[in-house]
This record gives C-alpha cells, structure tokens and sequence, in this order.
C-alpha cells in the first residue's frame, strides 16, 4: 500500500524528530508498505541562514574592519554566532541521513500546494511528534489534520502529540471538525486521550514510532563506539540555564565516577548552546549521537527521544523535567516512564540526582512491559490501515 506520511521533518539538529521520520518510514517498510515523507514545509522550524558565502565575507573581511573602528561588534558576534551554527549542522550531517534514509514527495511549501496537487496515496498518516501541538487558529495548521487528498483516502493519526494537557476553549468546536475528517486517531500522551474524547473523538494511546521499530533496527545504524574512556553522555535540550538539567549534581556524581563528560545541545524552545561548564561538546551525525547513547555509562537528558533510546539501548539515565510555561513537554516523559514503571528516573521534590542515577533498572521486567505496549500499537496501527 503507498503511504504518504506528514510529520515534522527540518530540523537541521533535533535527532528525535528525525528518527521518529525514520523509524514510523522504516516500520511500514518491513510490513510491506510503499511508505513516503510528504515533504510539507512547516515554516515556523525552518531556519533561514545567510549563504555560506556571504557569511564568511562578513565574518573574516568586513566585520574585522569596521570593527577596528569600534564599530558593528554587536553584528560581528552574531555573525560569528550564525557561521559557528552553521559549522556545527555541517558536523550532524542531517541532510545526508534524510537523503539515504527517507523516500521524500515533492515540496509542498503550503496547504494550498497539497489541496491542489495532493500526493498521491492509499493511506495518509499523520504523526508522530508535536504535530498537533500547532493551534488551530492558524486556518494553515489543519494541514496536521491531513485537510488534502481525495475523500476516499484513509487517513490515520498515529502517535501525534498535542504538548498540553488542554486545548484552547474557543477552539475545540474547530478540533472536532479536524479530528472528525480521520478514519483512525491514536495520540502519544494519556492528556492526549482526554483532549480528543472532550470534543467527542475516540483515541488510543500508542508508543512513539521509535519504540515500535525496536532496538535491532537502530543497532544496525549506529556508529561505530567513538571514546575509549568511560563517559556520561549529555544530551542538552529545550534549557537556558546549566541548573536546568541539574549541571552541578551531575558533574559531582560524574567525577566520583572519574567519568568523562560529552554533551550535545540541540534547538526546541531554546536554541542549542554550550552552556555546560566543564562539558566536551561534540555535534554527532545520526549514526553517531546513537552512539553516543549505547556506549555511555549514564545518559543526562530532558530529552524525550534521549530516554527513549536510553531504554533501547538498556542503558543507565536520569531524566530531568523541564520547568515553567514549557513543563506541559514532561507529559510524554513521564506517562512512558509511568507505563514501564520506572517513574524513579525521573528527577522530583522527593528524588535528587544521586538517587535517579543510582537507581537500578530491572530491564528483563521493562522490556516485558514495553513488549505489550509495542504489540498493542502494532496492532492498533495495522488495523487502521486495513480496516
């Protein structure tokens, strides 16, 4: 069956977002489908850069000029800040992984693009990650309720993620329009559940795509193990402050353990800096920040693809959630840390740093949990599409 699948997709360096591309891709894949990204351009992640040439004109000729003159070291240090962004997602190679990984449509810049030359397909999938998570008062946004295509094509949500615990009042007789146009809806978060049965949609909850392909899938890609020392991997996300992710606990627990530390920061609500004091910041390829993860002693994260693969892998973690106005983003976290009852990897008022990391996992008892979990999303998945 041909598949088109709509999902986030840019990013240039937040591994979990293109992994789960790949993963939901890779999944239809092995279970004899035709799937394919519908390559829908989501403006508000897509980053538009100087050209490179333009770029090092300003930061090695004209800024160091003027700059002599007292003048524009505000715009050099952006400038330099723009090309050093630019380096690094030249290190993490994404576009190299898409290409060889991801069976792509045609671009479609718009909505207006897909209604009027809809990819062709027998099944439209919608999800996963925070695809629901854009409001529909932006009439553009139902693109994510797979508002295209011919009536007669199935459409399914499978794992989409809404990143609240509530949908705007003055906007759910609009969600239920969206929700009522799919066949099939399933969500990722138990808050997810609640949302669609408040404005009358029936939904399941399901594992992420990356779960359901399972670990021999992302062993097969991962690189080859990078540090011959013991290290803990940190991998920063969606913070401003190193107290965010619990910096100084972290590094006392790490240098007891006489553990390297290597991080990589990656753009959410924050764009990605070295703000880690005492951290060797590395910017990985696909293949590589895998790697990173299977080979750790630990892994550091307020991540929820970092503690997903964390779990894959079987390794040690300590997940830290995040606080404030962006808090609503722990729900994933926690409901999947909830389900394979493992909730003390989670940081809390009653649990410090030392008593996360130093808790144990009892993976034979976890995987056999996640196992039914996986099954029950196969099978909701493959009912969909069959149905």
């Amino acid at each position: 069956m041909q598949i088109g699948v709509l999902t986030l997709w840019q990013s240039k360096d937040n591994y979990g977002q293109m992994l789960q591309c790949y993963a939901l891709q890779q999944y239809l894949r092995e279970k004899g489908h035709e799937p394919y990204l519908i390559s829908y351009r989501f403006i508000k992640e897509e980053r538009q850069y100087t050209p490179l040439w333009k770029m090092l004109l300003k930061v090695y000729v004209i800024y160091p000029l003027v700059s002599l003159l007292g003048m524009c070291v505000e715009k050099r240090q952006l400038a330099n800040e723009e090309f050093e962004k630019y380096q690094h997602e030249k290190k993490r190679n994404f576009e190299d992984f898409l290409n060889k990984n991801i069976r792509r449509s045609e671009i479609y810049n718009n909505l207006v693009d897909l209604q009027k030359n809809p990819p062709i397909a027998d099944c439209y999938i919608v999800g996963s990650d925070q695809v629901w998570a854009q409001l529909l008062s932006k009439s553009e946004n139902s693109v994510f309720f797979l508002d295209f295509g011919d009536e007669k094509t199935k459409r399914i949500a499978y794992a989409a993620s809404f990143s609240m615990s509530e949908y705007p009042e003055n906007l759910r007789s609009k969600l239920a329009e969206n929700l009522s146009r799919l066949n099939a809806v399933s969500v990722r978060e138990t808050q997810g559940i609640g949302i669609c049965n408040s404005v009358g949609t029936k939904a399941t909850k399901v594992v992420d795509p990356t779960l359901l392909l399972g670990t021999k899938a992302f062993e097969n890609i991962t690189a080859k193990r990078m540090n011959s020392n013991q290290y803990a991997f940190v991998y920063q996300l969606n913070i401003a402050s190193p107290d965010e992710i619990r910096w100084t606990d972290a590094r006392a627990y790490c240098s007891e353990k006489h553990w390297d530390m290597i991080a990589t920061a990656s753009s959410g609500y924050f764009e990605g800096r070295e703000i880690l004091k005492g951290a060797k910041y590395v910017y990985p390829s696909i293949p590589e920040w895998l790697s990173l993860i299977r080979y750790s002693e630990i892994v550091i994260t307020t991540s929820f693809h970092g503690i997903v693969f964390s779990i894959l892998f079987r390794k040690n973690f300590v997940y830290i959630p995040l606080n404030g106005v962006h808090s609503g983003g722990n729900a994933r976290v926690l409901n999947l840390l909830s389900d394979l009852k493992i909730e003390e990897k989670c940081i809390s008022d009653g649990r410090t740093f030392n008593d996360v990391a130093s808790f144990e996992i009892d993976y034979s008892k976890c995987n056999r949990l996640l196992k039914e979990k996986v099954a029950e999303s196969s099978s909701f998945l493959l009912d969909a599409i069959y149905s």
